[in-house]
């Protein structure tokens, strides 16, 4: 129930946070030196100034440069600052980006990418990790209450925000909202390197906001509490996993609190990891059952699939009452035999709506859902038994059950 309260009020503590970054000064990037893209360069901030602790800096702001690119390759003269803000405006039409390829930045405030636009005319925030370059929001600061928001604020569906985390960068962050509200959109896109997360995130958190994480690999992993997929009030999250990505979490939720929010777990092939040390939540809490929907998806390759690891209870929700859990399958590339899907450290409670005990799965090859696999109370695709056999050995005849 503690993170149940956490997010009714959210919205409150952003208030409190906007109040709070409008008292420190605004540094804005302008770009408007013969090397027009430098972070590092003074002349390239509006009051020829870099930024430091005691600012919050701006890049791609509709009053100052509207479309404005900034570049971090290498170490900075001030590697902290306050807040960042990119694409990010009131007035609404901004457009930032950041480049960072080396170096390392960290942010004492909050990082918002993609925020504040308005009705009719939005902002748009990209930010571009690579190398081995590192962008941190220090846990030590302001009490460990920073913010990380990507699609943000503003006019309803206005604010669209990108981060793209490659090769062995590192995005390090206290809690991340992946499409945070009012209908924004936000979108992680991450190909290597490691996504450290000291708290929780949250992909698709509020008020008909879509997020979308899309992971071919790297690491996604740190969460002293838990990762929420399509949290509340229509939010729609999206994690897909694939490659040889790695996800750790502790307490895992797909669709979570009221409001019909939906959320959905996509895991290919059979390279990548998934696991969940504490409870996993699919459609649903079971401690408070909401309307909310969560869908896992399985695709196979010719390997199999990778199984979701729960290291303590799992909740299904059956549709019976509010909200519901899915399971969608493409076993068209399994190799035969057992597929399981959900190991289960603790017990399993409920069934994906619509699959009962022994129901045959579509998608799956004709095979049958059990909840009772591996130590009685896992979850996996079983192949039908269509056939008897009948083996004649020194005239007694046996049956045989095949599986085929």
């Amino acid at each position: 129930m503690r993170a149940l309260h956490r997010a009714w009020i959210g919205a409150s503590i952003v208030a409190v946070a906007m109040l709070g970054a409008q008292a420190h000064a605004q540094n804005f990037f302008d770009g408007d030196t013969s090397n027009p893209g430098d972070w590092n360069d003074p002349a390239n901030w509006d009051n020829d100034t870099l930024p430091g602790v005691g600012n919050n800096s701006v890049v791609g702001d509709s009053a100052t440069v509207p479309v404005a690119t900034a570049e971090i390759t290498g170490a900075l003269t001030n590697p902290n600052i306050n807040d960042l803000r990119v694409g990010a405006t009131a007035v609404g039409g901004a457009d930032g980006t950041v480049n960072h390829s080396s170096g390392s930045l960290t942010v004492s405030g909050w990082a918002f990418i993609g925020v504040d636009g308005p009705a009719g005319n939005g902002n748009m925030g990209t930010y571009n990790l690579s190398g081995d370059a590192e962008f941190i929001i220090d846990p030590a600061a302001n009490n460990g209450e920073q913010e990380f928001h990507v699609g943000a604020f503003g006019g309803a569906g206005e604010s669209t925000g990108v981060v793209n985390v490659s090769d062995d960068a590192l995005l390090s962050i206290q809690r991340g909202y992946i499409g945070s509200n009012d209908g924004n959109s936000g979108t992680l896109n991450q190909s290597g390197g490691r996504v450290n997360v000291n708290t929780w995130m949250s992909i698709g958190r509020d008020t008909g906001a879509v997020g979308e994480y899309n992971m071919t690999g790297g690491e996604l992993s740190g969460f002293t509490d838990g990762l929420t997929i399509g949290e509340s009030n229509g939010a729609q999250g999206t994690l897909n996993v694939s490659g040889s990505s790695v996800v750790s979490t502790n307490l895992l939720s797909v669709g979570r609190f009221g409001g019909g929010a939906v959320g959905e777990l996509s895991i290919a092939g059979s390279a990548a990891s998934v696991s969940a040390s504490g409870n996993v939540n699919i459609g649903g809490d079971s401690l408070a059952p909401t309307d909310a929907t969560g869908i896992l998806n399985f695709t196979a390759d010719a390997a199999g699939v990778t199984p979701l690891i729960a290291g303590a209870d799992v909740f299904l929700n059956d549709g019976a009452g509010l909200g519901s859990a899915l399971l969608t399958v493409d076993m068209s590339l399994a190799p035969a035999g057992d597929i399981l899907l959900i190991d289960v450290g603790g017990s399993l409670l409920g069934t994906f709506a619509g699959l009962p005990q022994g129901a045959i799965v579509p998608g799956s090859g004709g095979r049958r859902i059990t909840y009772q696999y591996g130590d009685g109370n896992d979850v996996a695709l079983v192949p039908e038994p269509t056939a008897l056999v009948m083996l004649l050995t020194g005239g007694v005849a046996c049956l045989v059950r095949r599986r085929v």
